[in-house]
C-alpha cells in the first residue's frame, strides 16, 4: 500500500484536483490519498478555534498508532477497493471527542 498526502495548496482549486487525479491516475498499487483542508481552510479553521477557547490539545492531538492501525485495517479493504480517499486532519479520541492533528507534520510518522 502507498500513501499519497496532498496539502491544502495543491487542493486549492479545480487544476489543482485534477493534477492530484492525473497523480493517481497511474499508480498500480493500492493507495490511500489523503487530503488537507482545500487552500487557506486550515487558516479560517483555526481563527474559529481561537474564538472558542478550548484546551486538552484538542488543537495539537497526538495518534494512538495501535488503535488507528487496527481500525484502519477493519476499514480499508483492498479486496474491494483499491484506491481509499481520506482527509487529514479531523481526528477523534478513543472517547468520541473530536480532535484535530495540527499542522505541517503535526501527526506524522515514517512506517
Amino acid at each position: 500500500m502507498k500513501v499519497y498526502k496532498f496539502g491544502g495548496a495543491s487542493v486549492k482549486d479545480a487544476p489543482g484536483i485534477r493534477h492530484l487525479a492525473r497523480i493517481v491516475s497511474v499508480e498500480s498499487d493500492n493507495l490511500v490519498v489523503v487530503i488537507s483542508a482545500f487552500g487557506k481552510t486550515t487558516n479560517a479553521l483555526e481563527k474559529v478555534l481561537k474564538a472558542w477557547l478550548t484546551d486538552d490539545r484538542f488543537r495539537d492531538a497526538n495518534i494512538l498508532w495501535s488503535e488507528s492501525t487496527n481500525r484502519i485495517r477493519g476499514i480499508f479493504d483492498f479486496k474491494k477497493k483499491r484506491i481509499y480517499v481520506t482527509q487529514g486532519f479531523i481526528g477523534g479520541t478513543v472517547a468520541g471527542q473530536t480532535t484535530t492533528l495540527g499542522r505541517e507534520g503535526g501527526g506524522k510518522k515514517i512506517i
